[in-house]
């Protein structure tokens, strides 16, 4: 194999691992809001309790429910309701940003909160 041959085999290989690694963006983000989702905690973050937990103690878990967004998106359309998400899910990251743990879009209006280390008062406190 000549030396051209190589260099063409890696820029190969290097383009395939860029691909493949957002293929798994794609799959673990929601799209909308670019928060983890439903995949993400069924197979990454499942797999890093038992070691947070071991290093860490505590994890707390938070579902937070928008009240009444189906109402909302009949009366200001789904783009309003697309903005709606989007903001609070800003929002959200921002509440936890500094804080050890994951913030998942589990589905629709639902969105998942783990902070690990810390107790449910803690947890209150943060959102």
């Amino acid at each position: 194999m000549s030396e051209y041959d190589r260099i063409i085999i890696g820029e190969q290989y290097q383009k395939i691992a860029e691909i493949n690694k957002e293929l798994n963006q794609q799959v673990i983000r929601d799209r909308l809001t670019g928060l983890f989702n439903r995949s993400y905690l069924e197979t990454s973050l499942k797999e890093q309790f038992q070691t947070v937990q071991e290093k860490l103690g505590n994890i707390a878990c938070m579902m937070i429910d928008i009240d009444y967004f189906k109402q909302y998106n009949d009366r200001f359309g789904h783009i309003s309701g697309d903005q709606c998400l989007r903001t609070f899910a800003g929002f959200l990251e921002k509440e936890v940003q500094n804080r050890s743990g994951s913030l998942i879009r589990y589905g629709g209006e639902e969105f998942l909160v783990f902070l690990f280390g810390q107790g449910a008062e803690e947890a209150e406190e943060t959102v």
